[in-house]
């Protein structure tokens, strides 16, 4: 259906003409064209061109005095159509107006004119409209409950009841795998599985041949199940190596330390007393752009004390500063990494294998310790630079023992590769029982239930369904 005229630019009284920002009620509401439209108007006030819009969409062709113009409709089949799809229209579309009276009948203003003929009538048409009644009789109606209409509309209705019947059947057979799998396995401590769904349950169906599945006898339950009663060890997660990196924080700091600079113009009595010197600079804190007067002596402080002292702790004992704060951070991370290691207990691992692992634990902690401690020489050297930054030293010679705590991990997780490996057999015969026992439960779930009865009758739906849709389609095609 014609929605409204769009636009129209370049066509007789319309200019630039916008159907959304002219077409509106009291309300200032939009408008739109209704299923009988009655447009009225004064002359020359655009009728006509109306008309001859819809008309070119009837022809395919624009008058040639309007070529330049422009138009569109918005229509609900395909949006829009404009003057460069003509012969796009959905619609059949015949327009009476003064351009089909001058063409074809000029006769009713021209009495030497002539008629030309734009509808036939005769033994044709007769032929046609008893062709018609036969093809409407042969539909028939929902309402007369006759004909292909009738006949579609009940295999409709079939279909709708199949596949409600379908959905319905699907629905109460998956509430019982359901609460059988959320309710009676899920719960159950003996298959261990706390996410047990209808999932699962549908994947462990699967797995049963119901052509040949024999259900467990009495004394196979009550072995698998004193089979898992069997007490055994947790697996133990393995020690995570740490990625030490003593070489390089060893580096960075003995740069740091040994790094020389220069105040632009130093001053000699802080250069001497390292504690004076880091008392004047954290008074700076407290006095720049605070205090006119000194905060310990009350004298008035001149104006060019902080031109000597900016002199002094110049950009570049700054920037050494925060750089030697950042060495001492990463070298506090690399300790507490250390510290902060889960290892495991001597309860996790199998009594034949406790005691080697507490000598390996003791002998790793006291590795971890030096290791500690040679850190802490770094961290007080960084800091000495740091209280007398203009001071020029040297780290000593420092020895890790890195290779021997990495050396001890591998010590401590070839033990706990030997723990867990004791557990395999077990847990393997563990896990095929509690398997064969949930798949036992489920066939004689299943077999409670009629499952294959049920998914007998739920297979014969969906065959009807498939036949019924073929059916629809045929009488759908017919109509």
């Amino acid at each position: 259906m014609i929605k409204k005229f769009k636009t129209i630019k370049n066509l007789a009284v319309f200019n630039n003409f916008d159907w959304d920002k002219t077409v509106r009620d009291k309300g200032n509401n939009k408008l739109e064209f209704k299923k009988l439209n009655i447009i009225y108007g004064r002359n020359y006030s655009g009728k006509t061109t109306l008309s001859r819009i819809l008309r070119s969409f009837e022809k395919e062709i624009i008058d040639n005095k309007y070529k330049s113009c422009e138009f569109s409709i918005e229509h609900t089949e395909q949006g829009l159509l404009d003057n460069n799809s003509l012969n796009n229209c959905p619609y059949t579309i015949r327009v009476y107006n003064k351009d089909f009276i001058s063409e074809n009948l000029k006769w009713l203003y021209d009495h030497d004119g002539e008629i030309k003929p734009f509808a036939v009538l005769g033994d044709k048409n007769v032929e046609i409209e008893k062709e018609i009644v036969k093809l409407e009789s042969l539909l028939g109606s929902e309402s007369d409950k006759k004909g292909i209409r009738f006949e579609l509309k009940n295999k409709s209705d079939e279909l709708k009841r199949k596949k409600l019947s379908e959905k319905n059947k699907i629905e109460q057979l998956d509430d019982k795998l359901r609460k059988k799998a959320n309710e009676e396995i899920k719960q159950n401590s003996i298959y261990s599985d706390v996410n047990y769904n209808i999932s699962k349950i549908k994947e462990d169906i699967k797995k049963i041949d119901f052509t040949s599945y024999v259900n467990l006898s009495s004394d196979d339950i009550d072995k698998k199940k004193d089979l898992l009663n069997e007490k055994n060890k947790e697996n133990i997660s393995g020690l995570k190596n740490p990625s030490l990196t003593f070489n390089f924080l060893y580096k960075n700091a003995n740069e740091l330390i040994s790094k020389k600079i220069k105040p632009t113009q130093s001053i000699q009595d802080l250069l001497n007393d390292s504690l004076l010197q880091e008392w004047v600079r954290t008074g700076i804190e407290y006095h720049r752009e605070k205090r006119d007067t000194c905060g310990f002596c009350g004298s008035k402080l001149p104006s060019e004390l902080w031109i000597k002292l900016e002199n002094h702790f110049s950009k570049e004992y700054e920037e050494l500063r925060a750089s030697i704060d950042n060495q001492i951070n990463l070298i506090k991370i690399e300790k507490n990494g250390l510290k902060n290691i889960v290892k495991p207990k001597r309860s996790d691992f199998y009594s034949t294998l406790q005691i080697e692992f507490e000598n390996a634990i003791k002998k790793l902690d006291k590795q971890i310790q030096h290791y500690d401690s040679i850190l802490d020489e770094i961290i007080t050297a960084l800091e000495l630079k740091r209280n007398d930054i203009f001071n020029v030293t040297f780290l000593p010679k420092l020895e890790s023992n890195v290779d021997e705590i990495n050396q001890s991990y591998i010590e401590i997780n070839k033990l706990i590769t030997d723990n867990n490996s004791k557990s395999k057999t077990l847990i393997s015969e563990q896990t095929k029982s509690r398997n064969d026992l949930r798949i036992d439960e489920i066939a004689k779930f299943l077999s409670v239930i009629n499952y294959n009865k049920e998914l007998t009758a739920i297979d014969k739906l969906s065959n009807d369904i498939k036949i019924i849709e073929q059916e629809f389609e045929k009488l759908n095609n017919d109509v």
